[in-house]
Parts: C-alpha cells; structure tokens; sequence
C-alpha cells in the first residue's frame, strides 16, 4: 500500500467554501487530475466537494459545528491499493446565513502506478450519522517521452500565490481552487481551467505552439458564439495552461471543452472534459425540441446526477414494469432515452414543444418541497407531498394545532375524487412530520378511528 506524501498530510478543516450551482439534492462530488511529478514519476489530485446544505449542524458556543468523517478506498484490479480515514470539522456563524449555500472543497495527493483505479469516497457525519457517498473510476497513464498532458482542471478560481503561504490548493505559483462537480452557472459564470503540457521542445519541429480551445455541446457540435482563436507560445520543456472562459451565453446543459496543441497546423495532443451549466437566465432547451426527436430534448443533456435525480422523482406515477427497465440500465444514454420515452407515452399533447403533464408534474414537487418538508425529508417525499403531487390541491384544508387533549392535524378534501375523499395527516412527534393515518379514498390507508388515534 503507498502512503500519502507526507508533506500532504490530511487537514482538519475544510479550507475553501463556494456557492455550488449544482440542484439542491446533489451531495459528493469527486473529480481526478495525474501530473508528472519528477523524471518519468507522476502523481494523482483527487478532488472533492460537499453542500453544506446538506449537514446537521449542532450549537457550540455561538457557532455552528459538525464533525466529518472521511474514508477514502482507491482499489486496483479490485484489490484494495490505499486505505485512508481522516476528520474535518465544519463551522458556521448561522445556519440561516450564505455559508449554508456554499460548498466545501478539498483535495488529496497520492503517488500512484499507471493502471485502472476505482475511487470509493464516503463522508459520515457525526452526530446525525448521515452518509455521503461517491464512486468514481479512473484510468492513471504513463509519462512517454513524447508529447503528453495531464489532464483538465476545472476550477472555481485561479491565483496568484507564494509557495510561503502553503496553501493546500497550492501549483506552480498559483492558488487553485478546484470545482469537482463540474457546475457553472448564475453566479459562476466563469470557468477557470488549469493543465500541464509535457515533452514540448523535443517533439515541436520549431520554436512556438500554437493552442486553440473549443467550447463543444452535448452532441460535439461546436458552440458558435464561443469561438476561440488559437493563441502562440514560446516552446518549454513543460508548459503550464491557464486561462478563462466566459460561459455566461451558455443555456442549462452538458458541455465539453476541448483543448488542441498545434504544430504549425498539425494537431499534436487533444484533450477536452465534461461541464455542466445550470442557470435560469438563459432560455433552457425545451422538453422536446423538434417534436419527436430525442437528440434535441433536455434529457440528452442530461449528465447522470441530474438523470437520477429525475428518474427518483418518478416514484408515484412510473410502473413497476417501468422500474424494472431502467434498474438494468448502465449507461448515461441509456437512461436518457428511457426518461425521454417515458414522458413522450405521457404528453397530453406531443405536437407542442412542452410536455404540459411533465411541467405540472414538477411544478407539484416544487410546491411539496416548500410547503410540506419535514425535518429530515424533502417535502416531495413526505406524505402530504404524496397526496399533491397525485391529486393536486385540495378543495379545503382544515387545520387543527396541536392542543393538549389532540395532536396537530389536518384534514384535506377532494370533492372531484370519487364524489368526495378526505384525507388524514397528523403530526405525532410534533416535529413538522406529518403522517397519514386515514383516508375514505379507493386503495388508500384506512382507519376508521382515527379520531381515537389523534388523542394524547
């Protein structure tokens, strides 16, 4: 097993916080970068970041803390290669403040042989005991004598730093702050990316290069409103790239920026990596695009987060046969056309550019989460969230507080279900969690003294 450099040695606190323009239900994030260390040595970044939405915080004084544990597992053909286990502590002034909109980064080092690594990641909270867990397989290449890169780091911000301040971010000279998930966007609209070139003089018939980036959608396509001429530079040994790109007219999607290393006008190394934008200032794609055609839907954007995360959403309306096909399904293009074809067989109307049931549909979920979350479940997950998002508002709600003789309750009626339902949801713990425990409609819970049920 190798060990960490020990000049690398784990902190005990997160060191870097950005706002994360990721959706809320998104947790760990975790990315890699190999660099030439010394000679033909090379060693791996291993980067990560976590919402603090996400965390349970408990009050210390007049801050906010919570303990985290981590344990990082990298495997090598299936055999357990590094082993690591470390705490960090998180703090906040006010869990109602921006801190709890920002995201903690870090990053790890390890001096690794070329081969196929497996990277599990897995952070526990202390006192909640909740678990954030990440998966990521990744390929370590040699260092030929010939031009070779490391690969992309897309980061949240690049300066200039002295080695003195020994920074954890620290690289030849500048602070890099790296942005694992991959998310740019409303308040991110620049994506800062970092790389190294290697074998330069020894390969290159004169004495400049030229590099040339192109910002590429989904489907490959260039983006045209982001054309990039290529740049000279005077040829080194090892030459560091650094640079910005202005991505605040890309609309919500998947994108790829690539890199080209020319020689006179032959290209000699490519490399590109995957980014996402999600923002509401820009027109999103629609649903469908041209009617019929999935490569101009929004799914075909989709990365495999945002796939998962809309594929969960379908939990009350997708069939069992439905669940069985996409629990086989591995790939991102895979699920993508599922998820496509699942709202297709649903639209009211697939002429027009919008499926009205999928609007109507998460704009319900919306409304569960805002409305209905309890202290430890979205409010789309919740039992009054069900009953929304199945049946949409009721005619009549009527409240009842919590008093000392009956629990806080609330009856909601449907008259256009059935000729009149009602359902029963009542708070028991006195925690916001309110549970169904009644209701006269067809195949619902039913209990018929549930007015007994209600007492203290």
């Amino acid at each position: 097993m190798l060990k960490k450099f020990k000049y690398l040695f784990f902190i005990s606190f997160a060191i870097s916080l950005f706002p994360h323009t990721a959706p809320a239900s998104a947790t760990l994030f975790i990315d890699d970068a190999t660099f030439r260390y010394q000679g033909d040595k090379s060693f791996t970044e291993i980067f990560y970041s976590l919402p603090v939405s996400v965390l349970t915080f408990s009050r210390q004084d007049s801050l906010y803390q919570t303990e985290l544990y981590v344990l990082l597992q990298l495997y090598q053909d299936d055999l357990l290669y590094i082993k690591d286990e470390w705490k960090m502590i998180k703090t906040v002034s006010d869990t109602g403040g921006t801190e709890i909109n920002e995201s903690m980064v870090d990053l790890v080092r390890y001096r690794l042989n070329p081969g196929q690594y497996r990277l599990d990641l897995s952070i526990r909270e202390g006192d909640s005991g909740n678990t954030f867990k990440a998966e990521k397989h990744f390929n370590v290449a040699a260092i030929g004598n010939g031009i070779e890169s490391s690969q992309i780091v897309l980061a949240h911000s690049i300066k200039k730093c002295e080695q003195a301040k020994k920074s954890r971010f620290y690289k030849n000279g500048f602070e890099i702050i790296p942005n694992p998930a991959g998310f740019y966007g409303e308040g991110f609209e620049i994506l800062f990316y970092y790389f190294e070139v290697y074998n330069l003089t020894p390969a290159l018939s004169g004495p400049v290069y030229r590099l040339r980036y192109t910002i590429l959608d989904q489907n490959g396509n260039p983006v045209e409103a982001l054309k990039s001429p290529a740049r000279s530079k005077e040829a080194v040994s090892s030459s560091v790239e650094i640079g910005t790109v202005d991505i605040s007219s890309l609309s919500s999607g998947t994108y790829f920026i690539k890199f080209d290393i020319l020689d006179n006008e032959t290209i000699v190394e490519t490399l590109q990596k995957k980014f996402y934008v999600y923002t509401t200032a820009v027109e999103h794609k629609p649903e469908h695009g041209t009617p019929g055609i999935f490569k101009n839907s929004v799914f075909a954007g989709m990365h495999e987060l945002e796939l998962n995360q809309e594929y969960e959403s379908l939990f009350y309306i997708i069939t069992d046969e439905e669940r069985d096909v996409y629990a086989n399904l591995t790939s991102e293009a895979a699920k993508a056309r599922f998820l496509y074809e699942f709202w297709q067989k649903r639209d009211p109307s697939p002429p027009t550019l919008v499926n009205e049931y999928r609007k109507e549909y998460k704009r319900r979920i919306e409304f569960a989460d805002a409305h209905y979350q309890s202290y430890n479940r979205s409010g789309w997950k919740t039992d009054r969230g069900r009953v929304y998002i199945l049946f949409g508002r009721p005619a009549d709600i009527e409240r009842n507080p919590n008093n000392p003789r009956s629990y806080a309750h609330e009856i909601w009626r449907y008259d256009n279900l059935e000729g009149g339902v009602e359902f029963i949801f009542v708070d028991f713990y006195e925690f916001g969690e309110y549970v169904q425990i009644h209701s006269n409609k067809r195949g619902e819970t039913v209990n018929q003294d549930w007015q007994k049920s209600i007492l203290k």
